[in-house]
C-alpha cells in the first residue's frame, strides 16, 4: 500500500478530481496511518476550496475529515473556514462542511460556525438558513451546538 501512496505525491489533486483515481486515494485514506499520508494530505488541503466543488475531490476531503489525524482536521477546516458561507451553499461542497461539523473536535467546529456566522451577505447564520443548500449545514451547526448546551453564546447571537 505505501509504494501506492508514493506514487500519488505530486499528483495527488489531480487524482482527487479524477473519477476512479479518487477511490483510490479515499482508501487510502481510510486504510494507512496518518504519518504516510502527511505530504499528500498537506498537497491536498493546498487545493481544498477546489476539492470542495468537485464531484469526487469532495469525497477524498471527507475520507480525510473522517479517517485523517487532528492535524489534517485542523488544517483542513482552516481552510475550509476561509470561504465557509460560499462552500455551504454549494451542493456538493456543503457536504464537506457538514462532514467537517460531524468529525471534528469542538475547537474545529466553533472555527466553521463563527466563519458561517459572519457570512460575507451580513446575513449570518439566520440568512445561510433560508437558503436551499446551506440549511442543512446550518442545521448540523444547531445539532452540534444544542449537544454542548443550551446557551451556547453562539446560537444565542447568530440563530
Amino acid at each position: 500500500v505505501l509504494f501506492v501512496a508514493e506514487e500519488f505525491k505530486g499528483r495527488a489533486v489531480r487524482a482527487a478530481r479524477h473519477s476512479t483515481r479518487s477511490r483510490v486515494l479515499e482508501r487510502l485514506v481510510e486504510q494507512c496511518p496518518g504519518e504516510v499520508l502527511d505530504e499528500l494530505v498537506r498537497e491536498l488541503i493546498t487545493a481544498a476550496l477546489a476539492l470542495c466543488y468537485n464531484d469526487f475531490g469532495n469525497f477524498v476531503l471527507q475520507r480525510v475529515l473522517e479517517h485523517g489525524t487532528a492535524a489534517h482536521r485542523r488544517a483542513l477546516v482552516e481552510a475550509l473556514s476561509v470561504d465557509a458561507a460560499s462552500l455551504a451553499k454549494h451542493s456538493v461542497a456543503s457536504n464537506v462542511l457538514r462532514c467537517a461539523l460531524v468529525n471534528c473536535q469542538p475547537r474545529e467546529q466553533r472555527l466553521l460556525a463563527e466563519a458561517l456566522a459572519a457570512d460575507a451577505d451580513g446575513t449570518g447564520l439566520h440568512g445561510l438558513g433560508r437558503h436551499r443548500t446551506a440549511s442543512f449545514v446550518v442545521r448540523e451547526v444547531k445539532r452540534v451546538f444544542r449537544a454542548e448546551g443550551p446557551h451556547d453564546a453562539l446560537l444565542e447571537i447568530s440563530l
